[in-house]
């Protein structure tokens, strides 16, 4: 896949619109503690990490949709248009069911 551009709001909102869920699924536990990946997002474009490739679970059940697990790569800037084979990318998943954790990894 080339990429050429970080993906902007309207197209993550597109490929994943559970990254901007701001709330969690109801019936969540009291101990869970939600983490919204748009503001995640935020963040790491604040330190030069930006989002090239997003996409979600389709939901099983119609209830849980807008709050299943999603994935998003961040590549800093100076990589967007890198051609060679080996780039750094963070790898955020997340979801906002409780049926899952926040995770970022190198990828």
């Amino acid at each position: 896949m080339e990429l050429t551009n970080f993906l902007t709001e309207n197209e993550l909102q597109a490929a994943a619109p559970s990254i901007f869920a701001v709330q969690p699924y109801k019936g969540v536990s009291a101990r869970y503690h939600m983490i919204p990946t748009v503001r995640a997002i935020e963040t790491m474009q604040a330190e030069g990490w930006f989002p090239v490739m997003a996409g979600e679970q389709r939901a099983m059940d119609a209830n849980r949709k807008g709050f299943q697990k999603h994935l998003i790569r961040l590549r800093q800037q100076i990589h967007i248009d890198t051609e060679t084979e080996v780039v750094p990318e963070i790898v955020l998943t997340n979801n906002h069911d409780a049926s899952g954790a926040f995770i970022l990894r190198a990828g």
